[in-house]
């Protein structure tokens, strides 16, 4: 049997439309210390709320239903940006010692 590639593509939408939508999610997170509270709104297109989420308000009164996992296409890109990075700062430390 053969495997057919998967390829997502996000639909075509004003930057506008896409801020209106995202007001309309209100992501919920489990913090250590505060309990279950609504994730701080950041500009999405700017950075994710995902990589450093801050509390808001308490969210009392919800259960979680399911747990998701989320894929971002450009964290490939992040993470041999980091492992080059650090590769060069290794190779550089080492000739430095010489």
């Amino acid at each position: 049997m053969r495997k057919k590639k998967f390829v997502l593509k996000a639909p075509d939408m004003s930057e506008a439309r896409i801020r209106e939508l995202a007001e309309r999610i209100k992501p919920v997170m489990e913090f250590r210390e505060e309990g279950r509270c609504y994730i701080k709104p950041v500009d999405i297109f700017a950075e994710s709320f995902t990589w450093d989420p801050e509390p808001a308000i308490k969210a009392p009164g919800l259960k979680p239903f399911c747990d998701i996992t989320t894929y971002h296409s450009r964290l490939a890109e992040i993470r041999e940006a980091l492992v080059n990075e650090k590769s060069e700062q290794f190779s550089g430390s080492a000739l430095a010692r010489g």
